[in-house]
């Protein structure tokens, strides 16, 4: 979970440099499926 700021702009190249600033929120999610062994692995057919 976090926030992150973010700005975007034309670099001032254009004759209007309003540009953009926006906060964003984002939520990750992680899961683990389990791994079979070496051994495991040479057993399965």
């Amino acid at each position: 979970m976090g926030v992150r700021y973010h700005h975007i702009s034309n670099a001032d190249l254009g004759e209007r440099n309003t540009g953009i600033n926006e906060v964003l929120a984002y939520v990750g999610v992680t899961f683990f499926t389990p791994q079979l062994s070496l051994t495991q692995r040479e057993a399965r057919p």
